[in-house]
């Protein structure tokens, strides 16, 4: 083999420059001290159909064992110890990592199946012989050590696994109890998706010191496995991350972080489906009118809050009865629109004002309270609390049925706050689809809650940036528009529309106009 087709790349210390690899690399510790360096790092350029082996030297003697990960930006690539692949040597995947107790040298293999390069990261954590072994005890993953997680996730929900530490090279299933864990996870900029980001993000989950200055601390669930969280998925924003094994002894080891992007940054392919576009125009128009003239036009009002309201209620009771989104909203539709007419009818039937403004009310609370969860988990974050439904429901109705005694005190003045906080939240919602903010959230959250089995244990907090303060911002802008707006239509108007045999009586005299005239006898 010649100079040319052996490119050899010696790394000293701390590296961070961009090479393209020919078959070999050569990452040494032969100027690493642990006093300033907690890790190597070396981001490289893997060709198309090429295996990269790599060479680690010069290993301290203080180090019982390294892990050994690369972090492949988007697509997956191929982590083994020897150059032919078989069963329970290799690891397939974006972030994976292996382990070796070798004294002096390790070799390690990586490869590119695809017919295009792929931007790579690698990094190396040594470790002493008092840190736990991350996946030391792994029951479940190929690799009989597997220092890296498992990410199983849809459109809902994320699921992160650990295999579990050991407190030595072998796994002693007595020692399990005398391992805790700990998860931490962070969010990457809104729509920033450059492989320098991703690295640079990478990076600061690496070590756990690392890990404490830039992520939030995932809450133990009330269920399940340990080392495992559950997350609720937000469009739009990549995530990292990142499980640390804490021994008895007080000792740390940080398995290989995992990243997870949305499906829409993989591709370029329509995230909404048309019928979504025009469900959602629809819902636009209908929250114009409400916003402005809602209580100006209390027949229109009636109609589209229970329109909305049948709609949401029937989308939560049919969810798990039918296979199809689109047969699904096609029922919800027909749903809602039945439920308009009806609701509208009621105010004929009954005449009573304060029944016909519950339903805004009842919303507005449920919106109210929505609001209150989604900017409770922002600041305060998750609280274990809440994962028993009982208790999230009482509180989340609780707040509902506040809001619902207070607007009574004033049915005109808290009826047009409510079409206004309702129809605002509408308008604003198409904003939030294009900017891919969290908006949306306030009441997915709570529907995934009503409906997506496990959810409960899911870890809600959305990620906070410019996007969403602006999108905030906003609403309570349309809110106070939608407000003065109605105020002045109905100025010097009844508070409230005549009722149906009022009109009749205006519509037929009962009274003769001559009422004292005397008439003719016949007889």
């Amino acid at each position: 083999m010649n100079l040319l087709s052996l490119l050899t790349i010696i790394v000293v210390g701390f590296a961070s420059n961009t090479f393209v690899l020919g078959t070999e690399i050569e990452i040494s510790f032969k100027n690493f001290s642990s006093s300033d360096k907690d890790h190597l790092d070396l981001e490289i350029e893997l060709l198309s159909f090429s295996e990269t082996k790599v060479i680690l030297s010069n290993i301290p003697q203080y180090v019982d064992f390294v892990i050994f990960q690369v972090h492949s930006f988007l697509h997956n690539v191929i982590l083994s110890y020897d150059p032919l692949l078989s069963p329970h040597n290799y690891a397939n995947g974006t972030n994976v990592g292996l382990y070796s107790n070798a004294s002096n040298m390790a070799f390690f293999y990586i490869k590119n199946l695809h017919d295009f390069n792929v931007s790579c990261m690698i990094a190396v954590v040594p470790y002493t012989n008092e840190s736990p072994l991350p996946g030391g005890c792994n029951m479940e993953l190929p690799v009989p050590i597997s220092p890296y997680l498992s990410v199983e996730t849809n459109d809902i929900m994320t699921t992160i696994d650990g295999p579990p530490a050991s407190l030595s090279m072998k796994c002693d299933i007595s020692s399990l109890a005398y391992v805790s864990y700990v998860m931490f996870y962070k969010f990457l900029h809104q729509n920033e998706f450059s492989v320098q980001s991703y690295f640079d993000s990478i990076r600061s989950m690496l070590t756990y010191p690392r890990i404490l200055k830039s992520s939030y601390v995932a809450p133990k669930p009330i269920e399940g496995p340990i080392s495992r969280r559950i997350f609720s998925r937000y469009n739009g924003v990549g995530s990292l991350y990142s499980l640390i094994a804490f021994s008895k002894f007080g000792n740390v080891a940080v398995y290989t972080p995992s990243s997870l992007f949305p499906y829409d940054s993989l591709d370029n392919s329509e995230p909404y489906s048309v019928a979504l576009k025009i469900q959602l125009a629809s819902f636009v128009i209908l929250c114009i009118f409400l916003c402005f003239g809602g209580h100006r036009y209390f027949m229109g009002e009636l109609f589209v809050l229970g329109a909305v309201f049948g709609f949401l209620s029937s989308y939560i009771l049919l969810f798990h009865q039918t296979s199809s989104n689109g047969d699904l909203l096609l029922m919800c539709n027909g749903i809602g629109f039945i439920c308009g007419i009806l609701w509208t009818s009621l105010w004929w039937c009954i005449n009573s004002p304060i029944l016909s403004v519950g339903l805004s009310f009842v919303m507005n609370g449920l919106l109210i309270s929505s609001s209150v969860f989604h900017i409770f988990s922002i600041f305060m974050g998750d609280v274990t609390i809440f994962q028993n439904d009982l208790n999230y429901w009482l509180t989340y109705f609780t707040i509902c049925i506040i809001v619902v005694l207070i607007s009574t005190t004033n049915p005109v003045k808290y009826n047009i706050i409510s079409c206004a906080t309702i129809g605002a939240y509408g308008i604003i919602l198409p904003f939030d689809f294009y900017f891919e903010t969290t908006f949306k959230y306030i009441i997915v959250n709570v529907i995934n809650r009503a409906t997506v089995e496990g959810f409960n244990l899911a870890l809600t907090k959305p990620p906070l940036q410019i996007a969403d303060l602006i999108i905030g911002f906003v609403w309570l802008l349309v809110i106070r528009a939608g407000i003065v707006c109605q105020k002045k239509l109905t100025s010097h108007r009844p508070p409230f529309p005549p009722v149906c045999f009022i009109l009749r009586e205006h519509m037929f005299e009962t009274t003769p106009i001559l009422s004292s005239a005397r008439f003719p006898s016949y007889s």
